[in-house]
């Protein structure tokens, strides 16, 4: 049977190729120094730091195996050959979500490249897979397990494309205001809660991920089975794509963060709104 192909855009290309040359050229050798320095020290049998350094070797050795089956079957979009008459992989979209009245924007690409919270979808999504093939004006439903989601498409345009020096500078000017933004978290922690739809949920045994959407934009949350106790970690493994979660949660990440449902009876979770008495800073 022949390999599942891997549909990347260029970027994401570029992207895979640098982490796979900084794996095999850097990684390789800063983690074979960890080992035998580790080495050096004598008994292996109880040696702490020789552990987290082959752990670490393995979980370089699988990325890097995993890269090169990525790469070994991908399939390149060329996007500028995109068809905007209709949406295609590749393609930046602003689409409407009706029932929310709010307007999104996301880029169409392979499951390989998907990250909800950079704004990209995949096409076998089922938001994506609903929209591949629409045109502007289309309405396109998406069955979930919450319930049917209308999407109206506003607007369908080519990747945006930036020089590197620009986006060099972007980043070295995000970084910048992250490290502000963190030093002041780290000094005064906000108590945040919010309801929002779930879009995307990943369960890992005793740990999991989901991503939570109101109409102030998108959130991923970490959910520790230990912190919010069995209970409460059976109930959210239970919950669908599209149903309507509260959170709360304290911002920087090291503090504990907590996951529940709303209730019924708070109207908040009806408009997606912050709900009363949060902080939005």
């Amino acid at each position: 049977m022949e390999a599942k192909k891997n549909i990347l855009t260029y970027e994401g290309l570029k992207k895979y190729e640098d982490e796979l040359e900084n794996l095999k050229v850097v990684k390789r050798q800063e983690v074979a120094q960890k080992i035998k320095e580790a080495r050096a020290q004598g008994d292996l049998s109880e040696n702490a730091e020789y552990d987290a350094a082959k752990d670490e070797q393995r979980d370089i050795e699988a990325r890097i195996d995993e890269l090169e089956k990525i790469l070994k079957n991908a399939e390149v979009i060329v996007e500028d050959e995109v068809d905007l008459d209709k949406i295609n992989i590749g393609c930046q979209v602003k689409i409407l979500d009706i029932e929310m009245n709010q307007e999104l924007d996301y880029k169409i690409v392979g499951s390989t490249e998907a990250n909800s919270l950079k704004g990209k979808i995949s096409n076998e999504s089922p938001v994506g897979r609903a929209l591949i093939g629409a045109k502007t004006g289309d309405i396109v439903r998406v069955e979930t397990p919450g319930g049917e989601l209308e999407y109206q498409v506003l607007e369908i345009q080519k990747n945006r494309m930036y020089p590197e020096w620009m986006r060099s500078r972007q980043r070295e000017a995000l970084k910048a205001d992250y490290e502000e933004r963190r030093a002041i978290m780290d000094a005064h922690p906000l108590h945040v809660a919010i309801a929002g739809r779930m879009m995307f949920k990943r369960v890992m045994g005793k740990a999991s991920f989901c991503n939570i959407q109101d109409l102030q934009g998108s959130i991923q949350v970490y959910v520790a089975r230990d912190s919010i106790g069995e209970d409460s970690y059976a109930d959210f493994k239970k919950a669908d794509i599209g149903d309507i979660y509260g959170l709360g949660l304290c911002i920087p990440y090291k503090n504990r963060r907590d996951l529940y449902p709303c209730r019924e009876d708070d109207t908040s979770f009806q408009s997606l709104q912050i709900l009363p008495g949060s902080s939005t800073d």
